[in-house]
């Protein structure tokens, strides 16, 4: 390889060193810490785009810093392989779904180890393939037989582009989630996991969460929404006939005067003509009006404060003579002695309707005999495989006509019955898969080694289904005794959006930079830093290549370095212990200790990387500039560089790999090393101290100074230092010096 950074090269050399020696094979080892680190899977489209490479960029990054730090990782990559999407493109393309999904996956394989992610391919799993679907079909089984799945006909969200049926999670603002085209009121028979009876659960145990973003535990509270209230009895007309309506505050019941119910409320079907209420208070008619209602809306009901109302109303007279402190307590004695109400609260949260009308997702494990009625499949003959179809009858398909499919035997008298065609909602699938990572067949031993997942990385956008929805899988798996944790994810970091022209990068807007070109022209090392320097993880950034560059001349920077210290001629045989420092050397090792604290603390606690990067190009800065005239040189300047290598590996593997192993000779390879630790002299505490320089309280620089210097010496020093002089040429009102610690200049 010649002295110059050719990154195509590097990178196939590095590529082909792991696919031989099955670098990132998985092994269960028993003797390390265990670290699972998830980023959520693909839909596989066909083509990665760059807001995957970031979410798979950060999760490696990740992944390969705990295994600096001495962990088992499960890195796993795996393909959220059934649905519409792929249905549809399938369908506009004239091919099968089963064809159309493994063609792109294939694609979106190739395109992943290209840029050098350290998945355990080992442990790939698609959601296509009966030996996946049939542990869910095995779960909805035990979730009929416990009670938590039913099926019943009511009105459902009908997306009549995609001609399915959508969960109320699944319409946003009226429209589909996808389709983007208005939702219908469709009054079908579906199928339900009765998610509610979690719902108490689901949003109390979001107090567990304290790795999680505020924003994302608001966001569940706010879409589970815990109502605290009355049940309110009132009488039908002249009829003995009660209905309970749910209210936050009883105050409003003495004027009320008209209720709202949705048009799709089972009382329409009983009553044609206009009825009313008896207010079991003041005795007086409420109007009820049948009303259209928004998604997920509830019943309208004023909701005005008990005081006011008396205010208002004929009730004054009565309680005219009674201390305003005693009314509350007056009026819900009067409705207790009624019975007319009790405490109460409910959730918003409805139920999880997952049936869906399509071909391509995993059918639902039901048989409908006319002798015994609706009955779970048995279990050993699961999977319940899809039937295969052909390009003539795709367009064209239905289960209802596909008698080989449709045609059953009941379980129990063994007569003919017939098969659900239905389907699962996609959802079900992503709901579980981080659990089938670990084990094929779902071996308890392993599932309670690894669960819970450590860290999870994906779109903010999931925070009100995928994320609800695998929450109360896993609580339902808890109840089972399949796991032993009551939540999935200990940690949840959401990326932020990489944006172009202001906008999300999609597919269907045309506004995608293609990661191939750029990964051509500078390599995927370079791509893989530029993305997670451009911002913070949790930030969306604009695409602009120009930074891209940038990166790129850094890693230059690295490769001759590299070849520089390949160069010296360095004694291996030097004590360590024995060695006596320069000042000037003490000063370079107290700002490289001070730089790993920083790191460290962006890299674990903050998962700033952009911050991280910054300060891997403050260390390359700081030995470029450090010049070499002794053996000790030679010792600092090599001990740090093959430092910065190490901590450069989770995020530009490829040439760390290279200048590691090939440039510089090493025998174990780099991502087998430990995490670098600080220089622990008793000279480097003992003579100099690091200085922060902030002016206007923004930080400039770090000095390093000799502990024997004067404070007016100190500020002397600091006033005329290359870098902080532009700054107070002008003059400045004052200084504060905390000594050894911090010095501020405040400049007008």
């Amino acid at each position: 390889m010649k002295s110059k950074y050719l990154p195509l090269q590097v990178e196939k050399y590095v590529q082909n060193f792991w696919k031989i020696n099955n670098i990132f094979l998985f092994k269960d080892d028993a003797s390390l810490k265990k670290y699972y680190c998830l980023c959520m899977f693909p839909y596989p489209s066909g083509k990665l785009h760059i807001g995957h490479i970031r979410n798979y960029t950060i999760g490696d990054i990740i992944s390969g810093y705990k295994r600096l730090e001495g962990y088992n990782v499960l890195n796993p990559i795996g393909w959220d392989a059934f649905g519409l999407p792929a249905e549809n493109a399938a369908y506009c393309n004239g091919v099968l779904p089963n064809i159309w999904t493994f063609n792109n996956i294939k694609v979106m394989r190739r395109q992943l180890k290209r840029l050098g992610f350290s998945f355990n391919y080992n442990r790939e799993i698609t959601t296509c393939k009966a030996d996946y679907y049939k542990w869910e079909q095995l779960f909805f089984i035990k979730l009929f037989k416990s009670g938590l799945v039913y099926r019943k006909k009511s009105y459902v969200n009908w997306d009549p582009f995609d001609k399915t049926v959508l969960a109320n999670e699944q319409v946003l603002d009226g429209k589909g989630w996808r389709s983007n085209v208005k939702i219908e009121r469709k009054k079908v028979s579906q199928w339900y996991f009765k998610i509610t009876e979690y719902a108490s659960d689901l949003y109390s145990d979001l107090n567990l969460l304290t790795e999680w973003p505020l924003k994302v535990v608001e966001m569940q509270k706010k879409w589970i929404n815990r109502l605290d209230g009355y049940d309110i009895s009132f009488k039908f007309g002249e009829k003995f006939l009660f209905f309970n309506f749910f209210l936050k505050n009883l105050g409003s019941i003495c004027f009320l005067n008209t209720v709202f119910l949705s048009n799709e409320h089972i009382l329409l079907n009983y009553f044609i003509r206009k009825f009313f209420l008896i207010n079991p208070v003041i005795f007086k008619k409420i109007n009820v009006v049948f009303k259209k209602f928004s998604f997920n809306n509830h019943i309208d009901l004023y909701d005005l404060n008990f005081l006011d109302v008396i205010k208002k109303n004929s009730f004054l007279n009565l309680f005219i003579k009674i201390k305003k402190k005693n009314l509350n307590y007056l009026f819900l004695n009067l409705l207790y002695n009624l019975k007319s109400f009790r405490k109460s609260y409910k959730f918003s949260l409805k139920d999880w309707c997952i049936s869906r009308q399509r071909y391509w997702g995993s059918p639902i494990p039901i048989i409908y005999c006319n002798n015994c009625g609706v009955l779970p499949e048995n279990e050993i003959n699961l999977p319940i495989v899809l039937p295969k179809i052909s390009n003539m009858t795709f367009t064209s398909f239905s289960f209802k006509k596909n008698i080989g499919f449709l045609n059953s035997t009941c379980p129990l008298c063994k007569s003919n019955a017939f098969r659900e065609t239905d389907t699962f909602d996609t959802f079900v699938e992503s709901s579980w898969y981080y659990i089938r990572y670990i084990s094929d067949l779902m071996v308890k031993k392993k599932l309670f080694k690894w669960l819970p997942v450590d860290q999870y990385i994906g779109g903010v956008e999931h925070a009100t289904m995928h994320l609800i929805y695998s929450r109360f899988f896993h609580k339902v798996m808890f109840d089972f005794g399949m796991v032993n944790t009551k939540e999935p994810f200990v940690n949840l970091l959401t990326q932020g959006m990489v944006l172009m022209g202001g906008t999300k990068m999609s597919k269907s807007k045309g506004n995608i930079a293609d990661q191939e070109d750029i990964v051509v022209k500078y390599g995927a090392d370079t791509l893989r830093l530029f993305i997670v320097f451009a911002a913070p993880p949790e930030q969306s950034f604009e695409w602009k290549t120009n930074g891209i560059k940038g990166c790129n001349r850094f890693l230059d920077q690295v490769w001759d370095i590299a070849f520089k210290v390949k160069s010296f001629c360095f004694d291996v045989n030097m004590d360590f212990d024995s060695l006596v420092f320069e000042t000037y050397q003490l000063e370079l090792l107290k700002k490289f200790n001070f730089i790993l604290d920083k790191i460290y603390l962006n890299i674990f606690k903050t998962k700033a990387f952009n911050v991280v990067i910054s300060l891997f190009m403050s260390i390359l800065k700081m030995i470029s500039s450090f010049r070499v005239n002794s053996n000790v040189d030679i010792f600092i300047y090599k001990t740090i560089f093959e430092s910065l290598l190490v901590l450069l590996s989770p995020v530009v593997p490829h040439i760390t790999h290279y200048l590691w192993s090939v440039v510089l000779g090493k025998h174990d390879l780099i991502i087998y090393q430990k995490l670098p630790i600080k220089f622990n002299f008793i000279q480097l505490n003992d003579d100099v101290f690091n200085l922060i320089v902030k002016v206007n309280n923004k930080f400039k620089k770090l000095l390093v100074l000799s502990s024997k210097l004067s404070d007016s010496d100190v500020i002397d020093i600091v006033l005329k230092d290359s870098d902080i002089i532009k700054f107070v040429s002008s003059g400045f009102k004052d200084i504060i010096y905390k000594k050894f610690k911090i010095i501020n200049i405040l400049v007008y």
